[in-house]
């Protein structure tokens, strides 16, 4: 599940980097601006997280999902192509909390049943699976973006998120097969002294 948000994550990251600068005509600058609100939004959010998924469970990743998906249909269908950098702020700040629920939940449920001596290993193995999730992302959906640009860049966007919209339906309906968290509060220490 971890792959498959970051191939969604990976190729959102990059596609709207370039309809920003080629399809809505803004220098590098504004396109690092715009995605400002979901950065900080997702930066609260895996702040908050760890409570949020220790009082709600699972429900906590579901409802990240969902508030995700809504924030990029609202990306997509609210008059789009002809949006402004504003426009977009307000869905992409929902779109970074949604995603810090979903990617922390998904972190915690794959590394919850390590053990403490093989940490390291666990955590390696899940970072090279989210490093080639964001890897794949960008060439495979990067590479089906530049194909469609040619012709129509709102068409080419719309059709990366519509795949990654996909994504994120499939992980939280996922979501309800994954163990259930155990009872850690967020003050105990992950490593044993």
């Amino acid at each position: 599940m971890v792959f498959a948000f970051s191939i969604g994550f990976g190729a959102f990251m990059f596609v709207f980097a370039l309809t920003i600068q080629d399809g809505l005509h803004a220098d590098a600058l504004h396109g690092g601006l715009a995605i400002l609100p979901m950065a900080v939004l997702f930066f609260l959010g895996s702040v908050f997280a760890p409570s949020l998924i220790g009082r709600f469970g699972r429900a906590a990743l579901s409802i990240g999902a969902i508030i995700q998906l809504a924030a990029l249909v609202a990306v997509v269908v609210r008059g789009w192509p002809h949006v402004s950098l504003w426009d977009m702020a307000l869905p992409l700040a929902l779109a970074g909390a949604g995603q810090s629920m979903l990617f922390a939940g998904l972190f915690r449920s794959v590394l919850a049943d390590v053990p403490t001596h093989l940490g390291g290993v666990g955590s390696g193995v899940l970072i090279t699976l989210q490093q080639s999730g964001l890897a794949l992302g960008v060439a495979t959906l990067g590479t089906v973006y530049l194909a469609r640009a040619e012709h129509n860049t709102a068409h080419a966007f719309a059709t990366v998120e519509l795949v990654q919209m996909a994504i994120i339906v499939l992980l939280a309906i996922g979501v309800a097969a994954l163990p259930p968290f155990t009872t850690v509060s967020a003050d105990t220490p992950m490593v044993d002294a």
